[in-house]
């Protein structure tokens, strides 16, 4: 069940922003690929269907949505080697004004991001 919150506590930028959390703590593994595509279709879908019931007039053409992700993955260390296969922890997107996070997130580190790169984190 998705935890739904309005307190701005997540690390939002915005005290107003709603933020969901979705598979809280379980790491995604292989599902972040699905998870992707859910992402990119069906709520891209309705986020362009919300775009063109708000226009007043009609509009021509395609519709294009933009859709900013952030994918937390961990790989295996080994001494100064890195193992080529990643695990999936985490799936955010923000659209400035709900952060949904899915899987095994940190929502101050989550939230925060603006679509551009995420951050390289270190795990002891």
């Amino acid at each position: 069940m998705a935890k739904t919150t309005d307190s701005g506590d997540c690390g939002c930028g915005s005290a107003g922003q709603r933020h969901e959390q979705r598979l809280a703590g379980e790491i995604l593994g292989d599902r972040w690929k699905g998870i992707v595509e859910e992402i990119l279709m069906k709520e891209g879908a309705e986020r362009a269907r919300a775009f063109l019931g708000s226009q007043q007039e009609r509009v021509e053409g395609d519709i294009e949505v933009r859709t900013s992700m952030t994918i937390y993955v961990t790989f295996a260390r080994d001494g100064e080697d890195i193992d080529d296969k990643g695990l999936v922890s985490c799936v955010c997107t923000n659209d400035g004004t709900v952060c949904v996070c899915r899987g095994a997130c940190d929502f101050d580190a989550c939230c925060d991001v603006d679509g551009g790169a995420g951050p390289i984190v270190a795990k002891a």
